[in-house]
């Protein structure tokens, strides 16, 4: 029993290992050009693992953590109304899941961060929602260490942040406009 236990924890983070860092061939993300044009996003947060809540992870938390970061970042957080009135129907769309070891000292975790909106397929007749752009990874975490999960989403997040605001240069330049200006100082003589 020892000894599968130790082969099915080996094998579980040799794959963590391989998928926890995407490796690109150049440094453009897909779908970043799917960006260009929408004027803000719904977040959406799938509702988390019992083991998650159990170990402190709040949906909430990650839902106002997002939305704030969003916001300081110069992008529009819809609400409902504006979402619905929003032809593209953009949402970016916030999973953490997990799975913890039998012996509760760790938890797999997978985190996905993508942005879903309403395309026209090439026919030209038919519209439907779809997953334009897309981050994440998977890992292993020490229970003591799954709250820092709220940092790796934040991360994710800012990636998000990076390629919408490189598509949508008015959206960072009106948080550029927001951003108190620092005092310059004068020398005098």
């Amino acid at each position: 029993m020892l000894v599968r236990t130790i082969t099915v924890s080996a094998a579980i983070i040799a794959f963590a290992a391989l998928l926890a860092c995407p490796v690109r061939a150049d440094d453009s993300r897909a779908g970043v050009d799917t960006l260009k044009g929408l004027h803000g996003v719904r977040v959406v947060v799938e509702d988390l693992d019992s083991d998650l809540i159990a170990a402190g992870i709040s949906g909430d938390h990650i839902q106002s953590n997002v939305e704030d970061q969003l916001k300081k970042a110069g992008i529009t957080v819809e609400d409902e109304d504006a979402w619905k009135d929003d032809s593209a129907h953009p949402f970016l769309y916030i999973r953490l899941s997990s799975f913890k070891s039998d012996d509760g000292k760790f938890y797999a975790y997978h985190i996905d961060v993508e942005l879903d909106q309403q395309v026209t397929v090439q026919n030209g007749d038919t519209r439907t929602l779809c997953q334009t752009w897309q981050t994440g990874c998977i890992g292993i975490a020490p229970k003591d260490s799954v709250p820092q999960l709220y940092d790796r989403v934040t991360t994710y997040v800012g990636e998000f942040v990076d390629d919408f605001n490189s598509q949508n240069p008015s959206s960072s330049a009106r948080n550029e406009k927001s951003l108190p200006q620092k005092a310059t100082k004068v020398a005098s003589r």
